[in-house]
């Protein structure tokens, strides 16, 4: 799982930086989640139903988290509450390397203040 992008644009890049860091110290992202599937020949859909399982569970582990608490402890904050949202790739990496064979995406909505 990696980021994607964020939007609004306009919020300080150090946030999300911050955000971003703290995930993956908590290895919330640039980790690997283990699927298992009981076929031996994978179509298109299992790959993507492995992808959206995957997708599921890191959405869930990165729910529990006070992303307003990490900003603060790193000493920034908002000028006024916002929404973030940070989009990520949850996707399946074949024998080849580092590309996704198949992903899928989906977004973090963050309300900070």
């Amino acid at each position: 799982m990696r980021y994607q992008e964020h939007s609004p644009w306009t919020i300080d890049p150090a946030i999300v930086e911050t955000i971003l860091e703290y995930q993956d110290q908590q290895q919330l992202i640039n980790n690997s989640i283990p699927i298992t599937i009981d076929h031996a020949e994978l179509t298109d859909e299992d790959l993507r139903d492995m992808a959206m399982q995957a997708a599921g569970q890191a959405f869930q582990n990165m729910e529990k988290y006070d992303y307003n608490q990490v900003i603060r402890d790193a000493g920034l904050s908002v000028s006024e509450p916002v929404t973030l949202t940070i989009s990520y790739q949850v996707g399946l990496i074949g024998n080849w390397g580092d590309d996704f064979i198949s992903y899928v995406s989906f977004p973090l909505k963050i309300n900070l203040q």
